[in-house]
């Protein structure tokens, strides 16, 4: 999928709308993201289409991707089976706990 042309870039995103992508870069469900920011899920949704329309894309892997790759946000590694358990995409979420053995 190409960008549509008219995508202004990630500069024109709200502060929330960065925290919705946040939690999309690091693979959370709307459903988690709503529960997560405290907000409802369709305002999760309204942040993303928003994300979209400003991007000028309409694929959430194609705008997480690009918030990646631009540095927006940075992905901190994931034991299997971590998405959604905490953590930040920008690197200041709380740590996870020591393995044990």
């Amino acid at each position: 999928m190409v960008a549509r042309q008219g995508g202004r870039g990630f500069h024109e995103l709200s502060p929330r709308e960065r925290d919705v992508l946040a939690e999309m870069a690091l693979g959370l469900s709307n459903a988690e993201i709503a529960r997560k920011l405290f907000i409802s899920p369709h305002t999760v949704k309204n942040h993303i289409t928003s994300i979209y329309r400003k991007m000028g894309v309409d694929d959430r892997t194609r705008v997480v991707l690009m918030a990646i790759r631009s540095g927006l946000v940075s992905l901190e590694p994931l034991e299997p089976g971590e998405a959604g358990k905490g953590g930040d995409a920008r690197g200041g979420g709380p740590a996870a706990p020591p393995k044990k053995g």
